[in-house]
């Protein structure tokens, strides 16, 4: 095509969509490469973290009983999204925390470890004697709830620094109402009547919605 013997408009109407074109080309391929790379940062910095969490965690435990020691890598691992995903081995190349089945077995979680039971950790941060202990209570949830949950100090309830929610516990005496606990995801691991009496499902994805209880939160002082 002789663009020479076209009219001055059409020769300037090309023109001008040929360096429009070109300048969408050049701003798009600049996004993406930014955004990958952006995407590429945020990724490793999480993982890095989430191993220096792990590597923590792991030396906090000191563990010698193996099957106690994948379910906790289990548990700790169920508390963050995406949690899940991460398998450790140890020096042999074993699974500490191997998925949960596969998809051709009978009951297939896809290694998300639901749990409705209330446990308190412990942690005393004297100099020289740091220790961690966790207390699991006899008594569970009514339902498989927690995460991304929030809770909500009760506003009577004097506050150990102002301006803060950390609860000064010397003003409490006996059994009080500290606050309540509501929002997050209540899982139904298990078919109806949706408890440990029913059978779990096996889909690999286990149903899910906003949880719909406000549960209170109680405090015992001794």
């Amino acid at each position: 095509m002789d663009t020479a013997r076209l009219p001055i408009r059409i020769r300037l109407a090309l023109w001008y969509v040929t360096s429009f074109f070109l300048v969408l080309v050049l701003f798009a391929a600049g996004t993406f490469y930014a955004m990958r790379a952006g995407i590429q940062k945020d990724c490793d910095r999480n993982l890095a973290a989430r191993l220096a969490d792990i590597e923590s965690f792991l030396i906090e435990q000191s563990i010698p009983d193996t099957d106690h020691l994948k379910h906790e890598l289990q548990e700790h691992a169920s508390l963050r999204p995406g949690g899940e995903l991460l398998q450790i081995t140890d020096g042999n190349g074993r699974w500490l925390n191997p998925r949960v089945g596969t998809k051709t077995n009978p009951t297939y979680l896809d290694g998300m470890q639901w749990s409705d039971q209330i446990s308190t950790i412990r942690r005393v941060m004297t100099p020289g004697s740091e220790t961690t202990s966790e207390f699991v209570h006899p008594t569970g949830l009514p339902a498989f709830l927690g995460t991304e949950a929030v809770f909500i100090p009760a506003p009577a309830i004097a506050r150990a620094a102002k301006g803060t929610d950390i609860l000064d516990l010397d003003c409490l005496r006996g059994k009080v109402i500290v606050g309540y606990i509501y929002g997050g995801i209540r899982a139904f691991p298990y078919r109806f009547p949706y408890d440990r009496t029913a059978r779990p499902y096996n889909s690999g994805a286990v149903p899910s919605k906003p949880n719909d209880l406000i549960l209170k939160v109680y405090v015992q002082v001794r």
